[in-house]
């Protein structure tokens, strides 16, 4: 729903499938490259501190890069782990089966997709579970979404990247499904 104000400027905007939530999960962000990750992944002096030299050098390139206001990278800050892991993404499914994934410390919706020909379950929900988070780097982030066919009510797994809302699997069952655990 949008309302179109004076010189038709957008007055509010709504994403209308917002308002039938059934299904919820939060998600950690990928860490950001100021903050140290696997800080003891090798054994070897020597490796850890060229990696560490590495690391710092490419740290002072995005100062240097920020500092003068060249772009930095692919991945906007607000898409990245802050130092006290506050900020998060929440993936929603609605009961007309479109998912979203909306930033908790500004509300903005980052992306949405219709999941074709997907139902909710005969509780009414789908069952959301996080795959692999955002801190298994350079693997991506999965969410998977359990719901039942539109056509003939059988299980469906759909397989989301919730960074990018790329469908990474979907699986149609034989069967209905009965229990997730």
């Amino acid at each position: 729903m949008t309302v179109v104000g004076d010189n038709d400027t957008c007055g509010w905007s709504r994403e209308e499938s917002l308002s039938s939530v059934v299904s919820a999960t939060l998600l950690d962000l990928p860490a950001s490259s100021f903050i140290p990750v696997n800080i003891h992944r090798h054994t070897n002096p020597i490796k850890l501190w060229t990696e560490r030299v590495a690391t710092q050098l490419s740290d002072l390139q995005k100062l240097i890069n920020l500092y003068f206001g060249t772009a930095l990278s692919e991945v906007s800050p607000e898409m990245e782990r802050d130092s006290f892991n506050l900020n998060k993404l929440i993936f929603t499914v609605s009961s007309g089966g479109k998912a979203h994934v909306l930033h908790s410390n500004s509300g903005r919706v980052i992306w949405s997709r219709l999941l074709d020909n997907i139902i909710p379950l005969s509780n009414g929900e789908y069952q959301v579970h996080l795959v692999r988070s955002a801190s298994h780097y350079p693997l991506p982030a999965l969410v998977a979404v359990f719901g039942a066919s539109a056509d003939n009510k059988k299980a469906v797994l759909t397989v989301l990247n919730p960074l990018d809302g790329s469908l990474q699997y979907k699986h149609e069952f034989e069967s209905k499904l009965s229990q997730i655990r």
